[in-house]
């Protein structure tokens, strides 16, 4: 099964999820573990089907015992549990910039906010300094940088209407997740099945940004969960849930029976292709060149307890390559959520609660794949961790080893506490609560097995940030105050908490800028943990046994998208600098409230203080004929306005279109929205430049 398109490569790659598998990084000359005290070493054994019959056989079987475990919730248990989808500093040594673009003060732009440095994350927003191009208004619009404010030079209509942006080169590819119509209902009542889901690439040659083309595209089954990039080389990781096979459920009690039954004959009628996950191919015209199941049977492996029915598939797309092809997959029987990746390495998350046991307490599996070189990712062991991860930072790789932070539900005399007894009005625990832990996972074989765990973090309250930086960790956590702890990992078989800060409110976005200093975002709240409005924060961890918060801010009845979505978050070093978005209302100094705002607010941050250094907004819809925008510019024409930009009203009767992200390109700032793009001084924030989108 094998079609190509010239050029652009995307094979659907093969993760061999062998159990008898012993390389992959980090594995070779390492000591064999031991299990620390109250760390329990996971049962890992991935298995293989013997071709389809086995394979349709095991699914049959599971997707019995969940229809006789609950007929009535069957739809719910069939799927995926939850989503859809470094330095070598010591411990107490001065933070690394950020591992972004835009931490190199010398840069004359900055790029896009990533995690690990080497490797690039799907943005909304992506540039080289020269040329940008941005997802917006269900198009791929490309600007010249070379000279003066940016310049719209081409747009490109995209088949799956937006997305978000892979780069490399001349090529960029655009991932989009798309969503089926609900299936019809029948006499019995359809059940509440999840709507299908959708994967699209489209490959899009950027080489002449004025006639942007689209190469070619492909359709998989499945939610996208998210990919990661490495000198051109995309991994994409997607979920695909059980299909929509006519489940029925009762609409009275008398109809159980009857509904519990039609549903065995239809798990009895299905084939293989019933539960493979499809994908199809298609040209740079949109017709169809090639269809089919994404993996054969013999290629599905599936772990002893696969806690759903849906597969989680790892895909290779070689942005240097001249072909898109589609070749065997293998895929694991289970749901795909989180992914997180180091240069070297690739792993995904999945939530599994053992169905025998409804009452059980969650646990986190964990799949590591190795990336590296210009290859399909291979799969090398699977781990698993007690509660549940938070998202990406949760997550870390550092010598090979791979630090995981968990909230898990515990007895409260699972777990010592980190610190003495609580007093106050936190000294009752109880009877069961939660604590937050850091788990050092080490690859044994074909198992990450844990070398070290420090409990206890947050007794009653969940992870709302975490940050690994070299060998320290720094974990927040909240309920009513913001415990703000740091991780001492120097020895991966000995984490121990270093120091701990209580404050009210919470961070939920974490930042490095050097210099010992952490900035953070997210929300205030008073001493009984009522939330009351965004806080930008900046903190001293120079010292991990006493980290202090220096300075803070706030900006009540307000939210910012920076809070979860760290690509939203601009810092520019050389100005010390910090842009965020915002969404709220202005506060007057008695207190009023002024009118809503949404807009975008930066932020000098430093050691003295925190002071504000200008806003700005976008228009509600971007103006057209007769107005200030079309003035002058003739039909087809890139239209820049370098006068004064007419911003939406801050008296409570409306508000701009809200800005997603910011950056920075030869001493302009540029924010980004579904209106289009505005040029401002990034000295003063004041408008140079409008740029809508047509």
């Amino acid at each position: 099964m094998r079609a190509t398109l010239r050029p652009g490569a995307i094979a659907l790659l093969v993760v061999a999820l062998a159990a008898a598998c012993t390389g992959g990084p980090g594995a070779a000359g390492r000591p064999a573990p031991t299990s620390p005290p109250g760390v329990a070493l996971p049962a890992v054994a991935l298995v293989a089907y013997d071709g389809c019959d086995a394979f349709v056989d095991a699914v049959q079987t599971l997707a019995t015992q969940h229809l006789a475990s609950d007929a009535l919730g069957f739809s719910a248990q069939l799927g995926p549990v939850g989503g859809a989808i470094e330095d070598r500093a010591s411990a107490g040594a001065a933070l690394p910039e950020a591992t972004s673009r835009d931490a190199d003060a010398n840069s004359a732009w900055g790029g896009t906010n990533l995690q690990e440095e080497g490797v690039d994350e799907p943005d909304v927003v992506k540039t080289d300094g020269e040329r940008l191009l941005t997802v917006a208004a269900g198009a791929l619009w490309a600007f010249d940088l070379s000279g003066g404010p940016p310049r719209l030079v081409g747009s490109l209509a995209l088949p799956g209407g937006g997305g978000r942006l892979l780069v490399d080169g001349d090529r960029a590819l655009v991932l989009t997740s798309a969503y089926g119509p609900y299936p019809a209902s029948t006499e019995l009542e359809e059940a509440a099945l999840p709507v299908d889901a959708e994967t699209q690439l489209t490959l899009v040659d950027v080489s002449d940004p004025a006639a942007m083309a689209i190469l070619g595209s492909a359709e998989l089954q499945g939610t996208l969960a998210d990919a990661r990039a490495v000198d051109g080389m995309v991994r994409v990781v997607t979920s695909s849930s059980p299909p929509q096979l006519g489940f029925v459920h009762p609409t009275n009690e008398r109809g159980t029976a009857a509904a519990e039954r039609t549903n065995r004959e239809v798990i009895a009628r299905t084939s293989a292709e019933d539960w493979l996950p499809r994908y199809t191919i298609r040209d740079p015209r949109g017709a169809v060149i090639d269809e089919g199941p994404m993996v054969d049977c013999a290629s599905v492996q599936a772990p002893p307890d696969p806690g759903g029915l849906g597969m989680v598939n790892v895909l290779s797309v070689d942005l240097r390559d001249d072909a898109l092809a589609v070749d065997e997959t293998t895929s694991v029987l289970g749901g795909g959520e989180i992914v997180y990746a180091s240069p070297a390495s690739l792993y995904v998350t999945t939530t599994t609660w053992p169905a025998e046991d409804p009452g059980s307490r969650p646990a986190t599996a964990i799949h590591k794949f190795d990336i590296q070189g210009r290859k399909p990712a291979t799969y090398v062991a699977s781990g698993e961790v007690a509660g549940q991860l938070l998202d990406q930072f949760s997550l870390s790789e550092l010598d090979g080893d791979l630090r995981v932070a968990a909230t898990e539900t515990v007895a409260t005399s699972d777990t010592p506490a980190v610190t003495s007894a609580p007093t106050g009005p936190d000294r009752a625990w109880p009877p069961a609560t939660t604590q937050s832990t850091v788990t050092v996972l080490r690859q044994v074989g074909a198992e990450l097995q844990p070398i070290g765990k420090v409990g206890g973090l947050g007794r009653g309250e969940e992870i709302h940030s975490v940050r690994f930086i070299g060998r320290t960790g720094y974990v927040v956590t909240f309920r009513r105050t913001d415990p703000l702890y740091t991780i001492d990992l120097g020895e991966p078989t000995e984490p121990r908490v270093a120091g701990e800060l209580k404050i009210p409110g919470y961070s939920s976005y974490l930042h490095p800028i050097g210099d010992g200093l952490l900035v953070g975002i997210g929300q205030d709240a008073t001493l009984e943990g009522r939330v009351t409005g965004l806080q930008l924060s900046l903190f001293d961890v120079s010292d991990p046994a006493a980290p202090a918060q220096l300075q803070k801010t706030t900006m009540p009845g307000s939210f910012s998208l920076a809070e979860h979505d760290h690509h939203a978050f601009l810092w520019w070093p050389s100005d010390s600098l910090a842009v965020v978005p915002v969404t709220g209302y202005d506060v007057g100094v008695d207190g009023s409230l002024a009118g809503p705002f949404v807009g975008a607010i930066g932020f000098v941050v430093q050691r003295a203080g925190i002071s504000e250094r200008g806003r700005l907004v976008h228009p509600s819809v971007a103006p057209r004929a007769g107005g200030w925008a079309s003035r002058g510019c003739p039909p087809g024409a890139a239209c820049i306005a370098p006068e004064p930009i007419p911003s939406p009203p801050l008296d409570g009767t409306g508000g701009g279109s809200p800005v997603t992200r910011t950056a920075v390109v030869r001493g302009m700032l540029l924010s980004f929205s579904e209106a289009g793009v505005k040029v401002s001084d990034l000295a003063t924030f004041a408008d140079l430049a409008w740029v809508p989108y047509p």
